[in-house]
């Protein structure tokens, strides 16, 4: 994983690369650009601990909304639900670091002119409750408490 050091505000950033029909039989790649609303870490939270509960996240709401998790609408449904697992939004752009999904049809990320200096590999697949629980309880927060208030 990227060492992030200097950095205190992130946002997930989706990609898709996609094609456009311009006429019968003829179509033109198209790249979808969409930046989600920039946030800061739970107190005490480190950078690599963030990256394994949005990955957790991500996993959660892809499972139980049937999306591919690699989706525009996952990415969407996991940035709404940062701030009910005490990700505070900001307006602060500096020092931000996007955290990249892409999606589509294959296309080398490392080339595309918007992504190619910022892209690296912050998802964590095989993360699980219990590692997310452990990370919240480090931070002096109850897992079991932030999901009891999302059922009220």
């Amino acid at each position: 994983m990227k060492r992030i050091t200097n950095r205190d505000t992130f946002r997930l950033f989706h990609v898709c690369f996609t094609k456009i029909d311009v006429s019968y039989d003829d179509f033109k790649d198209h790249t979808i650009y969409q930046e989600m609303t920039p946030f800061t870490l739970p107190h005490n939270m480190s950078v690599n601990d963030a990256f394994m509960v949005i990955s957790y996240l991500n996993k959660k709401v892809a499972s139980e909304n049937k999306l591919a998790n690699n989706s525009l609408q996952c990415a969407y449904l996991t940035n709404r639900m940062l701030s009910k697992y005490r990700f505070k939004s900001t307006a602060k752009k500096t020092r931000m670091v996007d955290l990249i999904s892409v999606s589509g049809f294959k296309k080398d990320i490392s080339s595309d002119p918007v992504c190619k200096n910022r892209y690296f590999e912050w998802y964590c697949p095989s993360v699980d409750r219990s590692q997310v629980s452990a990370i919240y309880k480090k931070c002096g927060i109850s897992l079991d408490d932030i999901e009891s208030t999302l059922e009220r």
